[in-house]
């Protein structure tokens, strides 16, 4: 898995992908061979929903691991280090950036402008 870290001040600043954005014409840096736990894991609300906000997340003790925590709690209690920013993950660069071409390296081809 890669891990595209996108710039500061986006909706998603974490993107996990499976295929190498590069070979796509990502234009950030590049994190080869992470794992992401993320909210769509089927554990992830299997406890039900949390009382506060959910915490993204690199253990301490392996920087290629990143989770998404229900709580900060959660987080500080598995030994996580948090990170601003929210995460996401996509099969590739290509899928993500196609529908969100204003974060770079889009160049918006096929869309249209109405108003």
């Amino acid at each position: 898995m890669y891990l595209v870290k996108l710039p500061e001040g986006q909706a998603v600043r974490w993107l996990f992908t499976n295929d190498d954005p590069r070979l796509e014409g990502c234009p950030y840096e590049v994190e080869e061979n992470v794992q992401f736990e993320g909210a769509d894991e089927s554990n992830f609300w299997k406890q039900g929903p949390s009382a506060t906000q959910t915490a993204f997340g690199r253990a301490v003790n392996d920087p290629r691991v990143y989770r998404q925590f229900r709580s900060l709690d959660e987080l500080c209690d598995a030994g996580y280090e948090r990170l601003l920013g929210s995460p996401q993950s996509s099969a590739s660069w290509r899928s993500f950036n196609s529908l969100n071409c204003s974060i770079g390296g889009g160049s918006g081809e096929g869309r249209t402008s109405h108003g």
